[in-house]
């Protein structure tokens, strides 16, 4: 075990002979990536940009979600209707949102309306 270790070391270090920046094969990348993994390795082409949404612009939206599914609950349907209609509205696409709204309304007896607003973007 303390061989295993000191090759630990060793690898983690620097210290070996072998390059640092090890190249994995097409299927590790894969495996990786499957896991969500990405950009692991060096391109030698140029710089992508990433893209997409930053989470610190979404914790907003997040906690007016936790607010809403704590208060739905609780039974505080109302609440939790008031909090979601909004949200939804300006923010097409959040599963969690759409789906608590959808049960909040199907719990205020709204059956037609909870159908609309948990299945809006999954048609």
């Amino acid at each position: 075990m303390a061989g295993q270790l000191d090759n630990f070391d060793r690898r983690f270090s620097g210290e070996t002979g072998k390059s640092s920046s090890a190249q994995l094969n097409s299927a590790e990348m894969q495996k990786l990536a499957s896991l969500g993994y990405v950009g692991l390795q060096k391109t030698s082409g140029a710089a992508t940009a990433v893209t997409g949404t930053d989470p610190k612009d979404k914790i907003e939206a997040a906690d007016r979600v936790a607010e809403a599914a704590l208060a739905f609950e609780q039974g505080k349907s109302d609440r939790a209707v008031a909090v979601l209609t909004p949200l939804v509205a300006s923010e097409p696409g959040l599963y969690l949102a759409e789906y608590t709204l959808g049960a909040a309304l199907a719990q205020k007896g709204q059956h037609a309306e909870a159908g609309k607003a948990s299945s809006q973007s999954y048609l």
